[in-house]
């Protein structure tokens, strides 16, 4: 797994950034709802869609899989990393990421997703909820405020939630929280074009 500082790795700033090893035991889960989340509901489809010019990328170890533009770029994840159980991120960009700093490297004007698989599945227990992910990311210590936390409902019927907050540097992140199939996944974003983030994550579905 990438030990690189990503968006995805905390759930952006709340679960992966936090030092949370998810190698580790974890750490007992409040089942307590900070609030209650009705669903919006969105027109379920068989597919979610996605513009023409997208390129679609599948993850067929993970069974996710997922669109984004055709000029961003794509870190890789390697089969090996993939197999082992322990959750892994892709992360897309707006820009060069080969040639951007580290990470307070976001141009102006740019955007960055990450996309987290499997890692909830590694940290609770398997009959674990969206909403305990949720409520673990809010209550973390790098969270400073929490801006909304929502349950929506992916294109293809598949619930999530929505979380946006301003982490410990004072940055606002977007994730969002959602199972594909059995598989927790996350998708956080960071930067200019926080419709896109969301257009990205409404692509998610499964392989």
């Amino acid at each position: 797994m990438r030990t690189s500082y990503t968006i995805g790795k905390m759930l952006l700033i709340a679960l992966f950034a936090l030092g949370c090893n998810l190698t580790t035991p974890a750490a007992p889960v409040d089942d307590t709802l900070t609030e209650e989340l009705t669903p919006i509901p969105t027109p379920k489809t068989t597919q979610p869609a996605w513009p023409d010019d997208w390129q679609l990328f599948v993850d067929d170890i993970g069974g996710v899989a997922f669109a984004f533009p055709q000029s961003w770029s794509i870190i890789p994840v390697s089969e090996d990393i993939r197999r082992q159980g322990t959750g892994y991120t892709y992360t897309l960009a707006s820009f060069d990421q080969q040639t951007a700093p580290g990470r307070d490297g976001i141009p102006e004007g740019s955007t960055k997703v990450d996309i987290s698989i499997g890692a909830f599945d590694v940290m609770f227990r398997d009959d674990y909820t969206l909403e305990q992910v949720a409520n673990y990311a809010t209550t973390s210590d790098g969270v400073q405020e929490v801006l909304e936390q929502t349950a929506i409902t992916l294109p293809d019927g598949a619930p999530a939630i929505k979380i946006r907050l301003i982490g410990r540097f004072g940055d606002e992140f977007t994730s969002y929280i959602m199972k594909i199939g059995d598989t927790g996944v996350s998708v956080g974003g960071l930067g200019a074009d926080m419709a896109l983030v969301e257009q990205i994550a409404m692509t998610l579905h499964a392989a």
